[in-house]
């Protein structure tokens, strides 16, 4: 708990000195440990792509849209990114977020997920438990553990030590699997299961329809007057940044607009920070009220994170009809582009880019005042 809660911290405050293996002045494309390479401490990636052949003896952090781990990890790793392979060996707990994630590696304690596609190949094993939501999981490793899952579709191929738990869309296992404990899975319609692979029961719990489209249809109605309501608030806040604070947008603006995916790599790592922390810290009791607070702030920070965005894409348009820079409108033209491009089909994708690369624009603007400051702390002492 202690450790998770100190990145967070030194991701939201200090300076991640790991993360530079180039010049800070450009973007980093490939961050490597070589095969013959021993790392005796902790190590922060982030990158275009992570490619770590040699042994850590330390936890790992890293972000970048390709990592590749074939080497061993004699800590905890932890990853976000869009393609994920891991090949080596982990002796602690594996923490991912991605697109695409395949495993063959052995997981020394316990796997927890989130994923589009998620392949465990039968090559690697999890001592542990596995916790994950996915769109598809194909499981033919063994779990030592539970395993505690939520998607669109999962294959059980190999042996489970404890109870499966399954919120899914189908569950299918084959004649390799074999699961000790229970079989509990929530899903529309039950699947065929084979019950003889299951050494204690099989419950299924169907789902309802009825409350989830209802849910949708009241949201379709109230969608109207929360994007207008969301339209008026992001320009009152705007204004705010920029009559407050000019330089932090403006910083944060500069950023994004020349370290674009440096920007988005640091906002994408914050989500699994983010996750991990909260997760700690809401299985205790006394951490829950912490964990909440940290939620709301969070979310309220990435909702804001959009003003830098929004900023450049209206001055940088300004700039090319020949517009001097005036930031009150530069705000509004940027405003009005980003809600164009939310009412078409690309809004997902419009949001979800928009809100991590200025969460990551504004933590390198934090993160370059910082370094200035000390700079300028240091002159005046040797003075």
């Amino acid at each position: 708990m202690k450790k998770l809660l100190l990145f967070f911290l030194l991701f939201l405050i200090l300076p991640i000195t790991h993360v530079l293996a180039q010049n800070s002045d450009s973007s980093i494309k490939v961050y490597r440990i070589e095969s013959d390479e021993i790392v005796d401490h902790d190590v922060f990636a982030a990158a275009e792509r992570v490619e770590i052949e040699g042994t850590v003896n330390g936890d790992v952090y890293a972000a970048a849209g390709q990592v590749y781990i074939s080497g061993t990890i004699n800590g905890d790793l932890l990853v976000a990114g869009g393609q994920i392979n891991i090949s080596g060996d982990v002796s602690q707990n594996l923490r991912l977020a991605g697109g695409n994630i395949n495993i063959s590696g052995t997981i020394g304690r316990n796997a927890s997920l989130a994923a589009g596609n998620v392949d465990f190949t039968g090559e690697g094993e999890i001592v542990g438990g596995l916790a994950a939501a996915f769109g598809n999981l194909n499981l033919t490793s063994p779990v030592g553990k539970y395993v505690k899952v939520a998607g669109g579709n999962l294959t059980i191929a190999n042996n489970v030590g404890g109870d499966v738990e399954a919120a899914i869309g189908s569950i299918r296992l084959t004649p390799n699997a074999n699961i000790s404990g229970n079989m509990t899975y929530w899903s529309n319609e039950k699947s065929s299961v084979d019950d003889t692979r299951v050494g204690g029961r099989v419950y299924f719990n169907r789902t309802e329809e009825g409350a989830e489209s209802k849910i949708r249809n009241a949201a379709g109605k109230a969608g109207g007057a929360v994007s207008i309501g969301s339209f008026i608030f992001t320009l009152i806040m705007g204004i705010a940044f920029l009559l407050f604070f000019p330089k932090f947008t403006m910083r944060a603006s500069d950023f994004i607009k020349t370290r674009p995916l440096k920007s988005f790599l640091f906002g994408l790592l914050s989500i699994f920070i983010f996750t991990l922390v909260f997760i700690v810290l809401a299985v205790t009791i006394l951490g829950i009220p912490l964990a909440l607070l940290l939620a709301l702030l969070y979310c309220f920070s990435l909702y804001l994170a959009r003003i830098p965005v929004i900023y450049l894409i209206g001055s940088l348009l300004m700039g090319r009809f020949g517009e001097e820079r005036q930031e009150i409108w530069s705000l509004v033209a940027g405003l009005i582009i980003y809600w164009i491009l939310i009412l078409l089909p690309v809004k997902p994708l419009v949001t979800f880019l928009v809100t991590f690369t200025g969460f990551g624009g504004a933590y390198l603007a934090l993160k370059s005042r910082k370094t200035l400051v000390l700079k300028t702390v240091r002159k005046s002492r040797k003075a």
